[in-house]
């Protein structure tokens, strides 16, 4: 492939311009391996003074990033498989070598994906994009979040634009005052000042140093404080009573398994998958042994046990732990039941069975008054959840919820078996004091939503695209974690773009620009690429630290 600057004349002296260099490379398509001959020009005339500059075909850069041997078709498929459809990298090498027949390393592929990303931040840092794209609307929404992932490693802030779901900035900080957080917002705040489009309000959640931060740089701005994490709070005052229940549940779910290996073992017929004969038989069988037709009964209540007792339930207002007892519990007095209607005819073998589904039980039975303590709990987030959750003004959810606090706070008892329920209203009151002037702005301002859910879920699809692309149980340590600010940017730029009109803008990123992605996405891994050196060689990195800590001060 021949390829020649289209430039003929000097923009400067009108003189013909000249080919001063040829480059020859070798570049590795989806299809097929192509030889590039590209063909540069500058001005060769004396009194011209611009003969510095070079004139090289743009489709070289449009076919090839600068020093790779990957066509940019290769680096796009590959990147897109990665974020998009969450293929790890093994997989793709498998696919790039199967289906395309492109000769490459596991390793180049993994570089591959970082040229996306790197690509992606180019396109993603587009101001003339994201100004087009912003002021379309008729003003922005900002939510602000950081995602953790351990106690070592920087949080990771991301400020997103609620209603186009465009990430505006990430950023990672170690330290997180108020003072290290106020610059970060101060740039949407000047974006937003440069596009002439209102900030119509801000959507987080109540952390420390980042509502005051918020306060500054949005001072006039309605600010939202996430409902969710209002709840979230205020269902801390029943987390152990619910782990209690959840322990309880696993218990005489572990019991109830015994049970029914137990039933099984003697009865092989009322196993689960066990081959029976047919249906009819099957009843013609059991009425003639009255042993058998309670056996497989008990076996089905054990079983119908451990399924009830592992559901799963919602946090704030549907416990897990309340959930399995409430379950246990129903399946426990529809045995109990079904055993009153025939205790007449029960044998003394029969009566041993049940007992024995009886005793499963018995943990249940230890802990009923906390569960009804956590149901009473329950019913009143649930109640709260419920008055916020209207299109009311501000003003009439603020009185209602107020009015409800203060009936709760008169009529709660202060001792006695009850008093635990005093104590919890006195948490619930203190919390909703302390989100109260931020907990009512989206009634009055429909735009702005009432949790940061949104964000929450990006954050969460990131992690989980993560953790199946790696196999690996945590994202400690990935690519969130060593260059999250790079590959958020991808994976929102990802979600949000048409598949056509991302790969043309990525296709069109300057090599120049490719450049300083990829430098800096090699300088934010760097303390990610420190911490693996020490884990992996923690002896090396020491006696390097001991060597210059002895070594001579220098004159």
């Amino acid at each position: 492939m021949r390829l020649v600057a289209p430039q003929e004349t000097c923009p400067f002296c009108v003189r013909r311009l000249r080919i001063y260099e040829t480059r020859k490379r070798y570049v590795q398509t989806l299809t097929e391996l192509l030889h590039v001959v590209g063909m540069g020009k500058k001005c060769m005339a004396r009194e011209c003074g611009h003969g510095a500059l070079r004139y090289r075909p743009p489709e070289v850069g449009r076919l090839v990033l600068k020093a790779h041997e990957f066509g940019r078709d290769v680096v796009l498929w590959a990147g897109d498989q990665h974020v998009r459809e969450k293929l790890s990298i093994p997989r793709i090498h498998k696919r790039l070598v199967g289906d395309f027949h492109v000769p490459i390393s596991e390793r180049s592929v993994g570089n591959l994906v970082d040229d996306y990303v790197a690509l992606c931040h180019c396109v993603a840092g587009d101001e003339g994009r994201v100004r087009e794209r912003l002021q379309q609307q008729q003003g922005m929404v900002l939510c602000v979040d950081g995602v953790h992932f351990d106690g070592v490693s920087p949080v990771l802030y991301v400020q997103r634009e609620v209603i186009s779901g465009e990430v505006l900035y990430a950023e990672r900080k170690l330290a997180r005052s108020k003072d290290d957080l106020v610059p970060m917002l101060r740039r949407t705040a000047e974006l937003a000042k440069a596009l002439k489009i209102p900030i119509l309000g801000v959507v987080s959640d109540k952390e420390r140093s980042l509502v005051p931060a918020i306060a500054e740089v949005f001072s006039e701005i309605p600010h939202q404080f996430c409902q969710t994490h209002f709840l979230k709070n205020v269902a801390v005052g029943y987390k152990e009573d619910d782990q209690e229940l959840a322990r309880a549940s696993k218990e005489t779910v572990l019991a109830l398994r015994d049970v029914q290996r137990t039933v099984e073992r003697r009865f092989p017929t009322v196993a689960v998958g066990a081959n029976r004969a047919d249906k009819n038989d099957e009843e013609k069988e059991t009425t003639k042994e009255p042993a058998l037709a309670v056996a497989t009964a008990v076996a089905e209540w054990a079983r119908a046990g451990t399924i009830a007792g592992m559901v799963s339930g919602r946090a704030i207002t549907d416990p897990p732990g309340l959930r399995r007892f409430q379950r246990l519990q129903q399946v426990r007095e529809a045995m109990e039941e079904a055993v009153k209607a025939k205790r007449r005819t029960l044998h003394e073998n029969d009566r041993a069975l049940i007992e024995k589904v009886r005793d499963a039980f018995r943990p249940c039975e230890g802990v009923q008054d906390v569960a009804n303590r956590l149901d009473r709990h329950v019913t009143i987030v649930r109640e709260v959840a419920r008055v916020l959750d209207t299109d009311k003004p501000g003003s009439q959810v603020k009185r209602g919820l107020r009015r409800y606090l203060n009936r709760l706070k008169e009529e709660a008892p202060r001792r006695g078996r009850g008093a635990a329920t005093g104590h919890f209203v006195d948490h619930l009151v203190k919390v909703a004091d302390s989100y109260w002037s931020g907990l009512f702005q989206t009634y009055d301002h429909p735009e702005v939503p009432r949790t940061t859910n949104a964000i929450e879920g990006f954050f969460g699809s990131t992690k989980a695209g993560i953790r199946s692309r790696t196999g690996r149980a945590s994202t400690t340590g990935s690519k969130m974690d060593s260059c999250g600010e790079f590959f958020i940017e991808a994976q929102a730029l990802t979600m949000t773009t048409p598949i056509a009109d991302l790969k043309q803008r990525l296709q069109n990123v300057p090599d120049e620009d490719f450049v300083v992605s990829k430098r800096d996405l090699g300088r934010i891994r760097e303390p990610a690429r420190e911490r693996r050196h020490i884990q992996r060689r923690l002896g090396v990195f020491l006696e390097k630290v001991a060597t210059v800590f002895l070594s001579p001060p220098g004159p």
